[in-house]
């Protein structure tokens, strides 16, 4: 799935930089991840499932971290870290329910940036 692909290879960029993404960009990419989920979910395998899980938590946690900011931007970053949030609980039943344990899915989601 090219679009997974692509999600993937500007994850990889941004935990690699030092500097915090602009809101625009940081913007656009968590929409780019919405929407990928939204169009494409019930058609990922687990293997898809943990990729696009572990976007959703650095997402996530960026959100919240940028969110405890006092600044114009800080009620978008919290639905923001509301949203992804909820993908990642929807993705994890999935998985569960796909046959995958709690432990498996952690270990996955954890060697998805290692690099």
């Amino acid at each position: 799935m090219e679009e997974l692909i692509i999600l993937s290879a500007k994850m990889q960029e941004y935990v690699k930089m030092s500097e915090e993404l602009p809101f625009l960009e940081f913007s656009d990419y968590y929409q780019e991840v919405m929407t990928f989920l939204q169009e494409k979910y019930q058609d990922l395998n687990p293997d898809q499932l943990i990729e696009i899980k572990g976007i959703c938590s650095i997402v996530s946690s960026n959100a919240q971290t940028r969110a405890a900011k006092k600044d114009d931007n800080r009620k978008k970053f919290q639905k923001m870290q509301e949203k992804t949030k909820f993908w990642q609980e929807a993705i994890d039943l999935r998985l569960k329910k796909e046959g995958l344990s709690k432990e498996e899915i952690e270990e996955k989601e954890n060697n998805l940036w290692k690099d």
